[in-house]
Parts: C-alpha cells; sequence; structure tokens
C-alpha cells in the first residue's frame, strides 16, 4: 500500500483529496468482502479499492483462524465497477495505465460515460445491485435524490460512502434531511456516522451508511 501512495499521488497529484479516505475504504472492503461494488469518480481512491480485492482475491486464508468456513467455500470472484464522465479522460487514462503497470485491472470495469445517462440507459433497465458505492463527484443539489437511487440498488448489510459532506454546503443540506427522515422512521433501516478530517479546509469529510439486517447469533444455546 506504500509503493501505491507514493506512486500513483505523484500521478494524480491527488487533486480530489482523498489521501485518507482512500486507505479508510480499503481497509472496509478487506473488512467486508463486497462482491460487487460501485464507484462514481474515478481517481486516486480507485487503485486503492483495486488493490483492496486483489489482496482479498490472491492471499490464502489462515486455517488456524476462528472462521466461517461455509463462507469460505463460496465463490469469490469481486469486481468493482467505475463510472466517471468523459470530460475526466485525462485523469481516466492516468487510472487505467496505473491499474495495468500494477496487475489491477482485471479487477476493475470502466465506464466512461455521463452518470445520469448512465443510470437510465442502463441502471435503471438491468437488475445490477451492489454490496459496497462510493459516491465521490460532485452531485450538487442532486445528492439526496442520487442517494435514494444507489441506495435502491444496495443490497442488504451493503454500504455506502459519500464524499464531502459535514463542510460542504449541499452535503450538510443532504445529511440534515437524512436525519430528519431517520427520525420519522423513514430510513429506519439504514444506519449512517460521518468523520471529519479536522487537520484539512475542505474535501474534508466523509459518511458511511450501512442497509441493516438480522445477523444470526451465535453460542445461543436452544
Amino acid at each position: 500500500m506504500e509503493l501505491i501512495n507514493k506512486n500513483f499521488i505523484n500521478v494524480t497529484n491527488n487533486r480530489f483529496l482523498t489521501e485518507n479516505v482512500s486507505i479508510f475504504l480499503y481497509s472496509l472492503i478487506k473488512s467486508c468482502r463486497p462482491q460487487n461494488l460501485l464507484e462514481i469518480g474515478a481517481g486516486y481512491s480507485t487503485v486503492f479499492l483495486a488493490q483492496a480485492l486483489k489482496e482479498l482475491k490472491t492471499t490464502p486464508i489462515n486455517s488456524n483462524y476462528n472462521v466461517n468456513h461455509e463462507y469460505w467455500n463460496e465463490i469469490y470472484s469481486p469486481k468493482l465497477e467505475v463510472i466517471e464522465n468523459e470530460e475526466m479522460g485525462e485523469v481516466l487514462q492516468k487510472v487505467k495505465t496505473f491499474l495495468k503497470s500494477n496487475s489491477l485491472e482485471k479487477y476493475v470495469k470502466i465506464i466512461n460515460k455521463d452518470l445520469y445517462s448512465y443510470i437510465d440507459n442502463d441502471l435503471k433497465k438491468s437488475n445490477k445491485t451492489y454490496d459496497f458505492i462510493w459516491l465521490d463527484y460532485g452531485a450538487g443539489d442532486n445528492l439526496l435524490s442520487d442517494f435514494l437511487f444507489f441506495e435502491s440498488i444496495l443490497n442488504p448489510n451493503g454500504l455506502i460512502i459519500v464524499h464531502s459532506t459535514l463542510t460542504n454546503l449541499f452535503g450538510k443540506h443532504f445529511l440534515s434531511e437524512m436525519k430528519l427522515e431517520t427520525k420519522i422512521g423513514k430510513y429506519s433501516h439504514l444506519e449512517m456516522i460521518s468523520f471529519l478530517e479536522p487537520h484539512k479546509s475542505l474535501q474534508n469529510s466523509f459518511t458511511v451508511f450501512k442497509k441493516t439486517t438480522n445477523y444470526p447469533l451465535y453460542g445461543i444455546r436452544p
């Protein structure tokens, strides 16, 4: 991970300021092992997501761990889809080149299309669902409606992470709406927590949402 951090930050200049959240996302993927991932907005974080999938796919399981063996017997073939609009072609090319040179490209499908065109013409007409969705783009006042669409294609136990929420005007408004609706029970199936990077002046926060479900308990006697 240190190699990717040093090399790729030189390539992109990390213009989208995800030097910390990218590492968080990497760890989150390693912990939750999502199968189908979606990233809106390619960039610095893309290679961290791909690296996490590569490590999950290639790292052998230590049989000494107390693991759920039924789970490990399931086929794990993770895939990350990344949607980036055509205006970001230069950044996208740098991402593609870096993925290829680091043997990460087979874990990533890059879709170079306008987001809303892709939603209307592809996502809404398909049965695609996702376990992990990373929203890292300038949604502006569309953020709430966009989020509700992505939440509708999120699997149970799935995660949506939204970048730049606490100190961004549109992000703050979005969080206020979500908290208000949650209080009246509309989104009671969602858990949320926000994180602030206090040392930064912009793009310094993110919020994690989880679609909850009931978990089986262990150690309970009949």
